[in-house]
């Protein structure tokens, strides 16, 4: 929307302003450093794209995070050179919280560790620490979900050839992630996995129907969980 280039704009033309002063005066130095950071996370806000469970940023969401990342590091690179920690405090908040929209733990990490060496009891850093922390294990459960869809699908081709050796790695790799939390209980539901351990079950050997109930078994506490709403 139009409204939302506002900030950015004025900033751009205060930076202008600023440079074209000059920044001999220590002032003027940190107004620019100030001001550029500002331009930052004003192009940050123009991105609809808060959630640590937000869908990917659009193409032009992800240009505007590129710039917002660019004049960071130039205000981030002035703030050390001034030895300003105020800003740099400031800067690496907004690049933690740009690192959140882009869903770049890495990045976010590194900006995280750099703040609490800073400020280590900064109320928003802990937020955005909490934030970032969440995004992450959001992250790693669609992984998880994509994962099982693979330990499935090979499980079914295992079960159909009557490949019981394979079979036994699959139900053993479900398991360790069913153990592991590294799946939720709506994704083995949505894929029916139930099923396909069932359908192992049948193949007539006694190791993988033991097997196959302690997957049972770990499909019975997920569900637990789920109801008590821990997942």
């Amino acid at each position: 929307p139009h409204c939302a280039n506002t900030p950015p704009r004025r900033y751009r033309r205060l930076i202008k302003w600023l440079e074209a002063e000059g920044d001999s005066e220590p002032k003027m130095k940190s107004e620019l450093i100030h001001a550029t950071v500002s331009l930052a996370k004003a192009l940050a806000l123009s991105v609809r794209n808060f959630g640590e469970d937000a869908p990917e940023a659009t193409a032009e969401d992800k240009a505007k995070l590129q710039q917002a990342k660019e004049f960071l590091s130039k205000g981030l690179e002035a703030a050390a050179a001034e030895k300003n920690d105020q800003l740099t405090v400031e800067a690496l908040r907004v690049m933690l919280q740009v690192s959140i929209q882009e869903h770049n733990v890495p990045e976010g990490k590194k900006a995280l560790e750099q703040l609490v060496a800073l400020k280590p009891e900064d109320e928003e850093g802990r937020n955005l620490s909490a934030r970032l922390n969440r995004m992450e294990a959001t992250m790693a459960l669609k992984a998880g979900a994509n994962v099982l869809e693979t330990v499935q699908k090979e499980l079914q081709e295992a079960t159909a050839a009557g490949d019981k050796p394979v079979v036994m790695e699959k139900l053993v790799k479900i398991l360790e992630m069913m153990t592991n939390a590294e799946v939720k209980y709506q994704d083995v539901i949505k894929c029916k996995v139930g099923k396909d351990v069932g359908n192992a079950m049948k193949l007539g050997d006694p190791d993988l129907a033991q097997q196959g109930r302690k997957v049972v078994g770990a499909i019975q506490q997920l569900a637990q969980k789920a109801d008590l709403g821990l997942q």
